[in-house]
Order: C-alpha cells, then sequence, then structure tokens
C-alpha cells in the first residue's frame, strides 16, 4: 500500500497546487478588472476636467495647450461641416430655435412655429445649381456626367 499511498499523495498535492494556481489567477483576474474599473473612473475624470479647461480657456490657453485647442477647434468645424453635408443630403433645414429638421420648403418650425428664413446665398445657389442642370439650347434637364443633350442633341461642355 505505501507505493499507492505515494500516488494519493502526490495526486492530492498536484490537486491543492492546481486548486491554488487556480484561486490565485482568478483573485489576479478579479483584482486587474477592479484595476480597470478605477482607471476608467480616472479617466472619464480627467475627460470632464479637460471639458471643463477647454470650455473655459478655450480663448486664451496655456501656452502648451495651444496646438490642443487648436486641434479640437478643428474638429468641432469639420463635425459641422459633415452635419451641414448630412442636412444637404437629406434635404432638409434646421430651426434655428428649437433645432427640428424640417422639410426645405418649410416656411414655419411645426414644432415651435419660428418663420424659417432661407438665406441669399442658399436661395442663389439653388438657382446657379438649376441654371447648369439645364441644357443651354433647349433647356431640358441634364447631368454634370452628360456630353449630349438626350432632347435636342446639343453638344455640352
Amino acid at each position: 500500500m505505501s507505493f499507492l499511498d505515494k500516488i494519493g499523495k502526490t495526486i492530492t498535492n498536484t490537486s491543492k497546487d492546481v486548486a491554488k494556481k487556480t484561486k490565485d489567477l482568478t483573485d489576479t483576474a478579479k483584482l486587474n478588472s477592479q484595476i480597470n474599473a478605477e482607471q476608467k473612473i480616472i479617466d472619464e475624470i480627467k475627460n470632464k476636467i479637460g471639458h471643463i479647461y477647454y470650455e473655459q480657456y478655450k480663448d486664451t490657453p496655456l501656452d502648451n495647450l495651444i496646438p490642443l485647442c487648436n486641434e479640437i477647434d478643428e474638429s468641432y468645424r469639420k463635425i459641422e461641416s459633415y452635419h451641414s453635408q448630412i442636412i444637404q443630403i437629406k434635404g432638409v433645414v434646421i430651426c434655428p430655435n428649437c433645432g427640428t429638421e424640417l422639410l426645405e420648403e418649410s416656411l414655419f418650425c411645426s414644432k415651435c412655429g419660428t418663420k424659417i428664413e432661407k438665406s441669399v446665398i442658399e436661395e442663389e445657389s439653388e438657382e446657379e445649381i438649376l441654371e447648369i442642370l439645364k441644357c443651354p439650347n433647349c433647356n431640358a434637364d441634364i447631368t454634370e456626367d452628360m456630353a449630349f443633350c438626350t432632347e435636342c442633341g446639343n453638344k455640352l461642355k
């Protein structure tokens, strides 16, 4: 029986070692998860501090933060441009009072009743687009990629 006892002890000791290592790994993973959660809290607070600083001092930032504030400003400009492009693609206008998306031809906001003013630039550019998309010979609708008018055969630019 001494041989079987040795095998039994070896199996028991190995099982205890495996169980301890498994527990250690589990505890380590749990602690790493808690560290990550705290790091996320720290990062969110730093992010909030950055937002507060930027909003308060964007016009007079510290010298070493000027390039970063300029990058933020440029990103805001790009975002505004992207929003404008989305609005154009959708063919809507935004109410200047409440921000509701309205049909392009709306004269008043359907949500707050504000009069929707069309800018002179928008009206002129719409007229220019209409002229560009008409055949100069017969005034038929054309597209920019057409070489010849499909109505009169006129050679286009």
